[in-house]
């Protein structure tokens, strides 16, 4: 994973290394919510729904739900920019 976010953020070009950070950050966000998830979702397997293990899953779920919205809104970003520039030319 690691490998394929350097390789996306280099094929941006080192003229750009503002959307590089952008998008490394993004990732990495996104790389942190799901090992959460990953460690809560142990957690609470088996457990009641009222068990606030659950809860804590609940929580961990939309987080990554809100860091991937990012990510996504953050490439949709780069690429608008991106396409701005080729235009201009």
């Amino acid at each position: 994973l690691a490998a394929v976010v350097k390789f996306g953020a280099e094929s941006l070009g080192t003229n750009d290394n503002e959307a590089q950070i952008m998008l490394i950050n993004s990732i990495k966000d996104v790389a942190v919510a799901l090992h959460n998830l990953m460690s809560v979702t142990r957690s609470a397997s088996g457990k009641n729904i009222m068990d606030p293990e659950m809860q804590k899953l609940k929580e961990s779920a939309k987080v990554m739900v809100t860091k991937v919205t990012s990510l996504l809104r953050t490439v949709k970003s780069v690429e608008d920019k991106a396409q701005r520039g080729t235009h201009a030319l």
